[in-house]
């Protein structure tokens, strides 16, 4: 049985909605075998990483799209997209504690004028344990126009900058 979920980036890190124009959609479906999540948005035609698209160390650097997994033991997933087909994925074994990286088993990026779909499949065996809590993200821009928006914003006086590991934000899918 397939289930299905949907997280829309439709606010920046601190809680302040966007305009439709600049929402992007993470769609994700999971079955015993494979994670496939869909990631569609406005393309900001952003520098690309100057390496060839694959896997990309330091990939929030550039203009991604994130999404985070919480599993039920604290272990979580961050997967990173690229618009040009760049990726990352880290399991990390607990608050910003890298253990390995994961290659997806099918990777595509489209991008279209001012919009990209970036599709890819992960093997669920590589997946925290569930419940899982997500959250996800969208980076594009560079020095003082840099933006960094969220599904779930972080709201708090304590926070000033964007954080994208504050898994007390992330909320139950």
């Amino acid at each position: 049985m397939k289930k299905s979920h949907e997280l829309v980036i439709d606010q920046t890190w601190d809680g302040k909605k966007i305009p439709m124009s600049e929402m992007t959609y993470i769609r994700f479906s999971e079955d015993s075998q494979v994670l496939a999540i869909t990631a569609e948005g406005p393309f900001h035609n952003d520098p690309l990483p100057m390496v060839a698209p694959g896997p990309t160390p330091k990939l929030w650097e550039y203009e991604v799209t994130e999404l985070f997994l919480l599993g039920a033991d604290g272990s979580y997933v961050e997967i990173e997209i690229g618009p040009a087909g760049h990726y990352l994925i880290l399991i990390l074994s607990e608050y910003r504690r890298p253990k390995t990286t994961v290659d997806p088993l099918w990777i595509e990026t489209i991008t279209k004028s001012d919009r990209f779909k970036a599709s890819l499949h992960l093997p669920m065996s590589k997946m925290p344990k569930r419940p899982w809590r997500a959250n996800a993200y969208a980076i594009h821009g560079t020095g003082n126009y840099r933006k960094y928006l969220a599904c779930h914003g972080i709201n708090a006086p304590d926070v000033q900058a964007p954080d994208f590991h504050r898994l007390s934000s992330f909320k139950p899918v």
